[in-house]
């Protein structure tokens, strides 16, 4: 794939290599003039102080996962709980990249009232409704004990595509102005 690539983009005096392992450290350490390798979200090679060269990109690919259908009907109690527990968390982790937590402490006189006040608006319901808990902080003696002060951590899980105008939604809610604290 690689020496097609650079065959019909002209390049002609090109040496591949292969190599296992941090293959992003290459070009630091003066191994490597250039890499390929694959890329998922990028932070690996923002961490690395690498971008993608303009043109660069040369194939779109995905992990398929394969099971032997013999195995599988001789070995069912033992193979197929592991893929269906496979299956189960891969799905979970689909599911939940499409989602954010947003967390925020916030003034109440109870949970039950803070949560009635979240779920007023169309935003900040969550998926079944928000996470109240109470938070705590030292009571102030040098007894060390734990006291509540009428204040709340919500959190409150939000569709990606909607953050923008749930965290609006409770910065109205909160009474703040300007942007969210970071």
């Amino acid at each position: 794939i690689a020496k097609r690539f650079f065959d019909q983009a002209g390049f002609e005096h090109v040496a591949l290599l292969t190599a296992d392992g941090a293959l992003e450290a290459a070009p630091a350490m003066g191994c490597a003039d250039i890499i390929l390798d694959l890329v998922s979200t990028g932070v690996t090679l923002k961490e690395n102080n690498l971008r993608e060269i303009e043109g660069g990109h040369i194939l779109d690919s995905q992990g398929v996962l394969v099971a032997n259908r013999r195995s599988l009907l001789e070995r069912p109690g033992q193979l197929l709980p592991v893929l269906h527990e496979l299956l189960e968390r891969l799905d979970a982790h689909l599911k939940a990249e499409q989602y954010y937590s947003v967390i925020a402490n916030m003034r109440g006189e109870s949970p039950e009232a803070v949560a009635t006040l979240l779920m007023q608006q169309e935003g900040l319901r969550g998926l079944q409704g928000p996470t109240i808990s109470p938070v705590y902080s030292l009571d102030g003696s040098n007894s060390g004990a734990a006291t509540k002060h009428g204040f709340y951590a919500c959190v409150i899980c939000v569709a990606k595509k909607n953050l923008y105008s749930s965290v609006k939604s409770l910065q109205k809610v909160l009474g703040w102005r300007g942007s969210c604290p970071g």
